[in-house]
């Protein structure tokens, strides 16, 4: 995802209260900074294989991961020549 906005937990519920619904009971620190975006890739159960010189990024968990600004630019060229933005499969662990 293409980050747009980092607005403060507290400011993202209270001008996105629907939104923010989910992350309801999560204990989010008020002032965390909450990643909003339009811009997004979305797989889930159509997820594409990485290639091996990407599969040191793979995050089996949720949270967050860094990565090199070299693997940013490897995934990039990947995503942006074969996909377009948005959702392309339906999550791969649904309850």
């Amino acid at each position: 995802m293409k980050v747009e906005k980092t607005p403060s937990y507290r400011r993202f519920q209270a001008s996105h209260g629907t939104r923010a619904a989910y992350l309801a009971g999560h204990q989010i620190a008020a002032d965390a900074p909450v990643l909003c975006s339009t811009h997004f890739y979305y797989f889930g159960d159509h997820a594409p294989t990485l290639p091996p010189t990407l599969s040191r990024i793979i995050h089996t968990t949720q949270g967050c991961k860094r990565i090199s600004d070299r693997d940013i630019v490897r995934l990039q060229k990947l995503v942006l020549n074969h996909y377009r933005p948005g959702k392309h499969g339906e999550p791969n662990n649904a309850c």
